[in-house]
């Protein structure tokens, strides 16, 4: 017979009137997969808030092991035997892996001094238990954001838990990488340990998950067992009805010439990579992880170090060596990693959208309030962010919203080519779908997009063209024709 540990009760929670979690209920047994799954602003994050204490719910009770769980903190978690991989990552790029995982924490009773040479040979054998080529001294700052969110994972594995939450941990993992994340989740399940998925993603459900639990406004809609429903079931029950074509056909770009790079070399993975984009083209580039893909975004907004190879726009050659000068040449970046680059989360959906006009909305140093409100309405209704309320803080909204924030606020700075890392990562279909019509918006409008994605069907489906870099070098090329 299965052991019960962990259940939820009921779980209620609102923001400013704005009801989150509607009672709220599920259970996870001992050394299974359990998959709560949702659109964004489904509740899924906030129900980890309240799990790990982060919040209090407003009504609605939480057992593990029979007993009543208040008052929890990160260190209790813990000492319980939870560990926890939160959406937003939290790990220190200057650190090591080996400091990341274990110095940080200093787990053991009364140390005062680290033994390196004991945290480097326990990194290492975690590493290769399961399976990650990684010295053990690596910085945090060289590794690609898939390959941090597994050191997170790790982290979390290495104080032996009896239960692991993970709040979409996959994104944006490229198929090679997933691959290994299910090993991991396969061989803690086969250790015992119990794991919490929260999840937007099906094919990571279906893949994973013992039983499925879906979320809609907050409500629980959905509870089975993996094996006893379909892929299209899930989907029809996610979207509330039968679910529709994702992607929308690429539009005719016009033929003019807005961006070319001849032979540029950047660092040790980009050697010689030669390519254009046509005014509002959407051009897709692809490839394994650590390929190079996000370092030739930096490198075209000056984030990375051109070794060698020209930039030309409008025709004109370009240097580029910082991202003021990018912006002056009117190139606009989407950052891969939202929470630490991209947004500030406490601050409000107001400020986040002014950051990159100030000079629009602004006289003599002061913000003038009319110019602020018109283009915090327009970006707001433009991108169909919701809740529409300006001073609703981002870290409230949901991802996709996040990411529409995100969106937004390099629009505001009328880019002619829009640069985009990883676009989709961490939010829903719905929110997808909704970006892509945005894009196509965005093109039609004459901005031309250079998109990143580790999702070969994504670039295919929406993209005029998808250029795929191997080993330094483009080396495929694949085009659509507009329908």
């Amino acid at each position: 017979m299965k052991t019960e540990l962990l259940r939820a009760d009921h779980i209620t929670k609102s923001y400013n009137r704005i009801r989150v979690l509607n009672h709220t209920s599920f259970h996870i047994f001992t050394g299974e997969i359990l998959a709560i799954i949702g659109e964004n602003g489904a509740g899924k994050s906030t129900l980890v808030k309240i799990l790990i204490g982060e919040t209090s719910a407003d009504s609605g009770r939480i057992y593990y092991k029979g007993q009543l769980l208040t008052a929890v903190n990160s260190a209790k978690l813990a000492s319980m035997g939870i560990g926890v991989v939160h959406q937003k990552p939290l790990l220190v790029p200057f650190l090591s892996i080996m400091e990341n995982i274990y110095v940080i924490r200093r787990t053991g009773p009364g140390e005062i001094f680290i033994d390196r040479r004991k945290y480097i040979r326990q990194t290492r054998e975690l590493l290769k238990n399961f399976q990650l080529d990684f010295s053990p001294l690596t910085k945090v700052s060289r590794l690609s954001f898939a390959q941090q969110r597994m050191i997170e994972i790790l982290k979390a594995i290495s104080i032996h838990p009896q239960l692991l939450i993970l709040d979409e941990p996959a994104h944006p993992f490229s198929e090679q990488d997933f691959q290994l994340f299910q090993n991991i989740l396969l061989k803690l399940k086969q250790m015992g340990t119990s794991v919490l998925l929260i999840t937007h993603n099906i094919d990571e459900v279906m893949a994973l998950a013992d039983r499925v639990v879906v979320l809609r406004d907050g409500s629980t809609v959905f509870n089975k067992k993996a094996g006893q429903f379909l892929k299209s079931t899930l989907l029809q029950v996610l979207l509330a009805g039968p679910p529709s074509s994702t992607y929308t056909a690429p539009l005719r770009c016009e033929d003019q010439e807005v961006l070319r790079v001849e032979h540029l070399a950047v660092g040790k993975v980009l050697k010689d990579i030669t390519f254009s984009l046509k005014k509002g083209e959407l051009l897709g580039i692809t490839g394994l992880s650590g390929s190079g893909k996000s370092t030739l975004l930096y490198a075209l907004f000056g984030l990375e170090r051109v070794k060698h190879g020209e930039i030309f726009i409008h025709d004109k050659k370009c240097s580029i060596s910082s991202p003021r000068d990018a912006i002056r040449q009117g190139l606009g970046l989407i950052v891969e990693n939202r929470f630490e680059n991209g947004l500030i989360m406490h601050m409000t959906t107001a400020f986040n959208l002014m950051l990159c006009s100030l000079n629009r909305i602004s006289r003599w140093g002061v913000v003038l309030p009319h110019l602020e409100s018109y283009l915090v309405k327009y970006l707001t209704e433009k991108l169909g962010i919701s809740p529409p309320s300006p001073y609703l803080t981002v870290e409230h909204l949901s991802g996709g919203n996040q990411q529409k924030v995100l969106l937004a606020k390099s629009l505001a700075a009328k880019p002619s080519i829009l640069l985009m890392d990883q676009p989709t990562s961490a939010i829903d279909m719905t929110s997808k779908k909704e970006l892509y019509l945005t894009l196509s918006q965005i093109a039609q409008e004459g901005t031309s997009i250079l998109l990143v994605s580790n999702e070969l069907h994504e670039v295919c489906g929406i993209c005029n063209r998808v250029l795929v870099i191997n080993n330094g070098c483009i080396d495929e090329k694949l085009s659509r024709q507009p329908h």
